[in-house]
Formats: structure tokens, C-alpha cells, sequence
């Protein structure tokens, strides 16, 4: 087992970055794969394996239907009525090339037994990079998700509807995001809220890395996605990597990777509409890339990718503020001594509290990190390497026994993988056998 158990080193501030901004410096630079051809990063380790031409292919995979426990997403046992060990998981994929991916994949995983599929693949559009939602889970059967279309000239939103006693997913209806030409450049990440004055209405917020805005999109539980009715415009450089509520809802924080920057705004849920309430800066390069909440609100975990650093932010609900980054506060997810080029992708928070995940690409690992709820301290306990190789991706389920991780390329690239997790959150087991999708970037557990 790839497991590295390691003790905690005194860096300051200053000198993670300098570490993490030295490490990526020192390649060379080539397309990064996690961006695009607008985005350049270190020179991979290794290449892509060979993908044959039925991984991406775009297939309905007929398959027993599974009766649901309403609006869980979970298959349930039939005969007591009580959810199995069976969850399912969706899968966004992304490989920015000629022949774009087009499919959202339908998974299913057990803690024992790991992940199993595609079961179904169902055509959205070019490059659906991020999959959000929030609706299942809700007393319904059926229920709204929605996607980002990555693409460089029909890019947008898609609206989907995830049936959770089939395990089956639908396209409803589709938004460009909103341009001044004929070319249609799409979002990264996306968040949804619900609206304050109408049950069947939501809102899509989504952020764009290539274009530096963000965009409100206007949307129902149906599925349907209108076109945006307020687009945000950021200085030279921007590039908005994510989009983040928090817990009560009533703010929103773009983080900005080109700029080193999250905007925070106040959420509007009667209009649907954003208002910039304050930023927070951090040093240039530090590239913040995804942030999540803890499991009790109180703090932001932001991970950054050019420089490999994960930072817990207190959170002050009332002004809807995150305090400045403190050297206690934070950590590198990368050895000290790592000498390849690496680069964060994605940060994930068990739901019991104790411990954070974060995706490193490169050094093709998860870091497990010990956090202190009260104080914030940030400290790596080890890192999990078995089968994982630029981990684009990656999410716990709600229960927080699994985690899936989407292996975009390299020599387990074109595969997801579930391990399962330990109680407290503290270990990583490998569950099962990789499954194979071609160029996965996201994993989304419907609720």
C-alpha cells in the first residue's frame, strides 16, 4: 500500500510558497491538461496511456433497475425498504481536445466492493468539466443537476435530471454563456441556490476560468436553464476557478486564480443577483484554485494549485468575511522534498470534521490532513498513492465511507477509483478495481 506517513514540517508562510513555487518553476513549461491550451503548467512525468476508442463513446448500458429510496440516489433493498451499501455517483469529463467528451457517467459504489460502471453515459454536450446541484435528497424521486460545458466555442450550462430509482440521467435544456461573439467560451465550476420566491426556481452561479467572469443563470427544478441575467467582469488576468455558498446561504465567494484573489458577495435569493461585499487578497502566484466549508461552517479550506498549499480560513457568518491565512493555518499537501513538478486540484472535508483531503497532480497522491476545528491547525498525517494518477478530481460520500477519486491521465489515467474511508476519517483503503472512463474531472454524489 502507497501510504506515506510523515511528520509535520515548521514552515512559515513564505516558505511554502517559495518551496511549492520552486518546484513548479523548475519545468518545463507544456499544455496543462487540467486547463487547456489557455493554461500552461510543469512538464508531466509520464504520459497518457493509450485510450481505446470505445472509452469515450457515448452509450445507454442496459442494466436491472434498482428501486429508490425517494430522492436519496441510493438503491434501496426491496423487501425491508432501507438503503444499501449501493450509492451512486455521477462523473464529469473533460479532455479539451478536437473530439471534445460529451457524457455524464452513471456509477454505482459500495464501500467493500469499490465503484461499477458506466452504467448508463448520457450525451450533454462538449467537455462537462463540473457537475452541481443540491436538490436530491429532498422527498423526490427525481430531481435537477446541472453541468458546466467547458467547451471553447458552445460552451454554457446544462440542465440534467437524475432519476434515483433508475440510476438514470436525462438532458433537459441548455444555456451558452453569454457572449458578444459567435464563439461560446464555457464555465469551470458551478454552485446552485434555491430561490427565496419561488419553490420551483433556482439559480445557477457559475465561474469562468477562461473568460474571468462569473455569471447568474436562472434555472428550475425541472431542469431547465435560462439564459444569464447578471455577468460579473473581472480585471486583466482573472481567471474564476470556483463558485462557493456558504452554509446559510446567504453569501457567495468566487475564487480567482489568476488574480490571487476570493470576491465575496451577498446572495439575493428573491432576485437571483450578486453584490460585491469585499476581497480578500492573497500574495501573487499563490493561485487559489477551490475552496469547501468544514463541516460545521465555521471554516473555509481553500486549496491552491500552482503552489500546493491547503489554508483554513475562519469564517464570520454575519459580514460573510474570511479571516487572513496564518502560518498555523496552514500547510503544503506536497513532501518537502519533492523534486517533480506538482500542482493542486481538488480539497474535500470529512463530514466527522477531523480530516481534509487534497488531490495533488504530479505527485499523483491524496494528501490526508489532520485539522483542528477549534484552532484551525493544519497538519498532513500521510499521503495515498495506490492507483491514483492526476487526480483532476475527486468527493466523498455523504456519509463520508467513500471516496472516489478521477484519474484524468497518466499511467492509471482514464479511470476512477473508491477507497474506502475509515471511520475517523483517517485512512484511505483501495475498494475494488479502477473503472474505466476516458478523461474523468469530477465526481458528484447526488444527495
Amino acid at each position: 500500500s502507497k501510504s506515506t506517513m510523515v511528520p509535520h514540517p515548521p514552515w512559515n508562510l513564505f516558505a511554502l510558497l517559495a518551496v511549492a513555487g520552486a518546484v513548479v518553476r523548475s519545468a518545463n513549461a507544456v499544455t496543462f491538461p487540467g486547463r487547456g491550451p489557455h493554461h500552461t503548467q510543469g512538464q508531466l512525468p509520464r504520459p497518457p496511456p493509450a485510450v481505446s476508442a470505445n472509452h469515450g463513446a457515448v452509450r445507454e448500458v442496459v442494466v436491472a433497475p434498482h428501486p429508490g429510496t425517494p430522492g436519496t440516489g441510493n438503491p434501496v433493498d426491496s423487501t425491508s425498504g432501507t438503503r444499501a451499501a449501493e450509492r451512486y455517483f455521477l462523473v464529469g469529463a473533460a479532455n479539451y481536445k478536437t473530439s471534445n467528451t460529451t457524457a455524464v457517467h452513471v456509477f454505482l459504489v459500495t464501500p467493500q466492493q469499490g465503484a461499477k460502471g458506466p452504467l448508463r453515459s448520457t450525451t450533454v454536450g462538449a467537455n462537462p468539466s463540473w457537475i452541481c446541484g443540491g436538490d436530491c435528497g429532498r422527498g423526490d424521486t427525481k430531481c435537477s443537476l446541472f453541468t458546466t460545458l467547458e467547451s471553447s466555442t458552445t460552451g454554457g450550462v446544462a440542465g440534467m435530471i437524475f432519476d434515483s430509482t433508475k440510476g438514470a440521467l436525462s438532458l433537459e435544456k441548455t444555456a451558452l454563456w453569454p457572449s458578444k461573439t459567435a464563439s461560446h467560451v464555457g464555465p469551470t465550476h458551478c454552485a446552485v441556490a434555491p430561490s427565496a420566491g419561488a419553490p420551483s426556481a433556482r439559480y445557477v452561479v457559475a465561474a469562468n476560468y477562461a473568460t474571468g467572469q462569473t455569471a447568474v443563470f436562472p434555472a428550475t427544478v425541472d431542469g431547465a436553464v435560462s439564459p444569464a441575467h447578471q455577468v460579473l467582469d473581472y480585471a486583466t488576468g482573472s481567471h474564476a476557478h470556483c463558485v462557493a455558498f456558504a452554509p446559510d446561504g446567504r453569501h457567495v465567494f468566487v475564487v480567482d486564480l489568476g488574480l490571487d484573489v476570493i470576491h465575496g458577495y451577498k446572495w439575493d435569493a428573491t432576485t437571483g443577483k450578486l453584490e460585491l461585499l469585499h476581497s480578500l487578497k492573497f500574495d501573487a502566484g499563490t493561485e487559489p484554485r477551490h475552496l469547501v466549508f468544514s463541516a460545521d461552517g465555521k471554516w473555509g479550506l481553500l486549496q491552491t494549485e500552482k503552489t500546493n498549499l491547503l489554508m483554513a480560513l475562519a469564517y464570520d457568518a454575519e459580514t460573510g468575511q474570511f479571516s487572513a491565512p496564518t502560518k498555523e493555518r496552514t500547510t503544503l499537501t506536497i513532501p518537502g522534498d519533492w523534486n517533480g513538478i506538482s500542482s493542486g486540484a481538488e480539497v474535500r472535508a470529512h463530514p466527522a470534521g477531523k480530516h481534509v483531503y487534497v488531490s495533488n497532480r504530479g505527485h499523483d497522491s491524496v494528501a490526508i490532513v489532520l485539522f483542528d476545528t477549534v484552532s484551525g491547525a493544519l497538519r498532513v498525517s500521510s499521503w495515498k498513492q495506490d492507483l491514483i494518477s492526476w487526480p483532476r478530481g475527486m468527493n466523498l460520500s455523504p456519509e463520508g465511507d467513500v471516496l472516489v477519486v478521477a484519474n484524468q491521465q497518466g499511467v492509471h489515467g482514464n479511470t476512477v477509483v473508491a477507497f474506502t474511508v475509515s471511520a475517523s476519517g483517517s485512512m484511505l483503503t483501495v475498494a475494488g478495481e479502477p473503472q474505466v472512463v476516458d478523461s474523468p474531472t469530477d465526481i458528484f454524489f447526488p444527495l
